[in-house]
């Protein structure tokens, strides 16, 4: 696994070792945040993309303590392999995920998301802002890379929502629908 919580066979990971600040987060919100990161790579690892990868098959590096890319307790963000955005976009051709149109609205900076398909509830949203893109010096060498926002939604689009408003009261910043419901 790139991301490097567990170990697939590969040695490409970013630095899982968080500073501080993020371990006080986590413990602040009553591991809330922790049971998203956690959720959110157990879902990654069900999805089989075009290539025949994981997304966690790529290198992932979180961003761990950034005021611009804040981990909560409903989704996180980490620099990924840019070829994971094609990848993702393919799989979208084929049906298993479904472009978000105007992603900027709900998610402040993203140029690209898409949504699993897969089932009528819980599907993994991979959102990504690729004008923060950087490249990162990875184990196998140099690795560019852009943002990517990983979530999960639970209905397949916004009218499904039994209270459509809690989205809105999210991009509010009020307090997110809580992971732990649905597991």
């Amino acid at each position: 696994m790139a991301l490097g919580l567990a170990s697939r066979g590969s040695s490409r990971r970013g630095s899982m070792t968080p500073p501080p600040a993020t371990l006080v987060l986590m413990e602040q919100h009553e591991g809330l945040v922790l049971g998203c990161l956690l959720n959110l790579l157990t879902a990654m690892t069900q999805i089989t993309l075009p290539s025949e990868k994981t997304p966690l098959d790529y290198y992932w590096q979180p961003i761990w303590d950034d005021s611009q890319f804040p981990m909560s307790q409903d989704r996180f963000f980490a620099y990924v392999d840019k070829a994971f955005v094609d990848d993702v976009v393919k799989a979208g051709k084929m049906g298993s995920f479904s472009e978000e149109r105007n992603p900027g609205t709900w998610h402040p900076g993203a140029t690209l998301s898409y949504k699993q398909t897969q089932f009528d509830v819980t599907n993994v949203q991979l959102t990504f802002h690729q004008g923060n893109a950087k490249i990162i010096q990875g184990p196998d060498g140099p690795v560019d890379c852009v943002v990517v926002e990983p979530d999960i939604d639970y209905y397949k689009d916004l009218l499904g929502m039994p209270s459509w408003k809690s989205c809105l009261t999210n991009s509010l910043g009020a307090s997110p629908i809580l992971e732990r419901f649905t597991y």
